[in-house]
This record gives structure tokens, sequence and C-alpha cells, in this order.
């Protein structure tokens, strides 16, 4: 019988115990204490009792070493299929860290593109060589639409893969990754021209964009002031003008801030500063089916202030102003201090649901030309605009909400590939203003 004297951090006294489940097995331990009121006799007797329980329990295995518990919890998971660990393990681990968008995304991915192929293997089976054949066959998969998957779709299939396996590597799962041998998807220079091409607006787009937000808006109007001529209440015509005038908003404030959608969706009427345009961006409205519409932080869990014209401003309060006459016309309260979202749903009150600016985008290009009109691309048409002309890529990124300079600067490689030159002429200047002749032929 293996037994210490023992005092607690709180001066109780009792009893270390150790027993092994085999003479070269590791060595365990419990701690006992004895009731105070106990007699001497008593205490004996009573620790007697419980370290022969506790031996008895470390010798049929009941009680196992923190390492022993491992080692078992990672032999059970080694038979586990890559579905079950992952449902099983890497899921859970992930929900408390992750947004529900970022949740619903693995879901999507793993149940589209992931478990039809390697679901139902065991972990400890897939190779890298099976790996390898997943993103050769990806890259021949069609979406929805009969279109080839994107190369981005398939670096996030990576991205997801990268991240379980990395945890089926820190739960003693596996001994090394298999991923570190799968070459992440690659565009070729075809998509990385095409892509350029497509990712952001030129300037004289964006200046067209802006005309027919703004002739939409001057539609509308005249369709209320016909109206009102006429002598009907202007019902439609006034929610008419009134959605008109909200996109036309909503649209520059991305189009000036490089915003994203959901961070501009969740803006209140009081984080705009009206004297000088700065905006706080402190939330982000997002929706997923098995959430709903759910509020988060902005992404990399930041907040911010950016900035938009006093031109802009101009223009949403007249908004602003709309809606409220609007409000007061249907007879609905104003809401409460911290509810006061600027942008709304046809209710006027609740906020707006995240995925309408996609729907509006689409049918707003249909109407008026413009190619694959989408939030997004504004907010990279803001960033390449930005870039093209001069502003510091840290300012830029500091706006744009990206972690670092770095992200910015991977992104943004194609914004102006002549800019680069134009250094050898800045620096020429610098020279001229301090005086200094270059050398003459």
């Amino acid at each position: 019988m293996a037994y210490i004297n023992y005092t607690g951090k709180d001066g109780r006294r009792g009893f270390r115990f150790f027993a092994r489940k085999a003479p070269n097995a590791p060595k365990q331990s419990m701690t006992w204490f004895p009731e105070e009121t106990w007699s001497a006799k008593k205490v004996e007797r009573e620790m007697m009792r419980a370290y022969s329980e506790f031996e008895h329990k470390v010798k049929s295995g009941m009680i196992v070493s923190k390492k022993e518990a491992k080692e078992a919890e990672a032999r059970k998971a080694a038979e586990l299929t890559f579905r079950e660990f992952t449902e099983k393990v890497f899921l859970p681990e992930i929900q408390p860290d992750v947004s529900a968008h970022t949740l619903a995304s693995y879901t999507s991915d793993l149940k589209a593109h992931i478990y039809p192929v390697i679901g139902d293997q065991k972990i400890t089976d897939i190779t890298a060589s099976l790996l390898n054949e997943l993103f050769k066959n990806l890259k021949e998969t069609c979406d929805s639409h009969g279109q080839r998957l994107k190369v981005a779709t398939r670096q996030k299939t990576h991205q997801h893969l990268n991240k379980i396996f990395a945890a089926a590597l820190d739960n003693h799962v596996l001994k090394e990754n298999p991923m570190k041998d799968v070459k992440r998807p690659k565009k070729t220079d075809a998509e990385r021209n095409t892509q350029d091409e497509e990712k952001a607006y030129s300037e004289q787009e964006s200046g067209r964009i802006l005309q027919c937000l703004s002739g939409e808006v001057a539609l509308a109007r005249a369709s209320l002031t016909a109206a009102l001529a006429d002598g009907k209440p202007g019902v439609k015509e006034r929610q008419d003008l009134l959605t008109a005038m909200k996109w036309q908003v909503y649209c520059m404030i991305l189009m000036y801030t490089g915003c994203r959608r959901g961070e501009t969706v969740g803006i209140l009427t009081d984080e705009v500063d009206y004297s000088t345009g700065v905006i706080q961006i402190q939330r982000s409205v997002n929706y997923t089916p098995k959430e709903g519409i759910y509020f988060g932080l902005p992404k990399n869990r930041e907040t911010r202030d950016v900035a938009v014209p006093m031109h802009v401003v101009t223009l949403l309060v007249e908004y602003l102003d709309t809606l409220n006459e609007q409000r007061s016309a249907c007879g609905i309260q104003q809401p409460c201090q911290g509810k006061n979202f600027i942008f709304t749903q046809d209710d006027l009150i609740t906020v707006m649901h995240p995925d309408s600016p996609t729907r509006f985008f689409s049918k707003f290009g249909e109407r008026h030309a413009i190619v694959k009109f989408h939030p997004h691309k504004l907010r990279h048409t803001f960033a390449t605009i930005s870039i093209e002309n001069g502003a510091p890529i840290a300012d830029v990124s500091s706006v744009l909400g990206h972690s670092s300079p770095e992200i910015t600067l991977r992104i943004y490689t194609h914004a102006d590939p002549k800019r680069k030159f134009k250094v050898t002429g800045i620096f020429d200047r610098a020279l001229s203003s301090s005086g200094t002749d270059s050398p003459q032929p």
C-alpha cells in the first residue's frame, strides 16, 4: 500500500494514494480527505477502504493516466471515417470560435465536394494521392449553372481540407498531414488575366453606374410628381422613390468606402457623423438557412471607421428624411435607440436582408447592361482605383478592413501594372526638387 500524508491549499490534512496497473505501467495518484469530525480510528479505517477501492480501479483499467486516455482516444478516433471525424471532432471544436457563416461554408463544401469522394474512407487511410485525385476531379466538375468550378472554390476546398487534417494531427489521430503533398489549385494565365479584367470597373464604368443610379431616382421622382398631379395618392410611386433612393445610397457607400455587403447593411443612423462623412463600421449582418439573419462583428473581428464625400452624405440625409416621412405616413413608430438601421426591408423597420443586395445588383445590371454587377465588385473597384491613383497600400488596407497590408497587396497586384514605372519619375522629381542636377552626357 503506497500513500503519503498530504496538506491541501486550504490547510486540510489528507492522503495522496499511488498505484500502478502493472509493474512498468505509469503511476496513478489520487488525493483523499477524511471528514474533520472523524476519530483517528475511523480515519484509518475509511482511508484503507478508499485506497483499496482506488487500487482496484487502477488495476482493472477503470482509472488511466492522461497520456493513456489520450492514446486511447486517438486509437478510437483513428477508426473513424473522414465524415465521422469531421462531424464528431472537427466541427464541434471550431464551432465556438467561428461565425455561423464560416460554419455553413464548411458544411456546404463538405457535402458538395468532399464527402462524396472521401467521406466514407477511414481518416487514417486517406493519402495525398487520393486527395490529389479529388482535386483533379474537381477541376472538371461543374456548378449548378453548368459552369466549371472556379479556382477560388477549389482553393477554399483545399483550405478546408488542410484545416481538418491539421486538426486530426493535433488530436494525435494522424502522424502527418497528407495535405502537405497536395498543391493548392492555381489560376492559369488565361484565368488570371480574365479575372483581373473582371475584378473591378474602370473610372468611366463607375461613373456610368452612378449615372444609372441617379437616373432611376429621377425617373421615380418624376412618376410620383405625375401621380400627384393627376390627383392620385401616389402610394406605390412613393415606395418606388424610396427604394430607388435607398439603393443609390447603398451602392454609393459601397463604391466610396469599399465596405463589404453585410457591413453596409448593418450601419445604424447614429453611426454616421453627418458633419464629416465618417461612418463607424461596427457589425456585419449575415444569413444562413440554419441561423436566419444574425449579427456579428466585421470580418477579422475588428471595427473601423470609413468616410464618404459630403455629396454622398447629402443624398443619405435626403433618403433618411424620405424614409421617416414614409414611416409617418404609414403610422409606423420610429425605432428605438440602437435599432434604427439605415437600410431596411419593405416594413421600413427590419434590417435589410443581407442577400437583398445580390438580387438588386443582378436586376439592375440587366436593366442597364452592366456586366457582372455585384456588391463585391464595387469593393474591388474602390481598392483598384484608389491604388492606381496613388493611395498608400496601408491606408487602403485599413479602410477595407484587411488584417494586414500584405493581403491587400496580394489581392490587388493587378492594379495598374505600369505604376511601378512611375517610381522612377517620382525619384527623379525628388532629386530635381532638392536642387541636384542629373549628370549630363
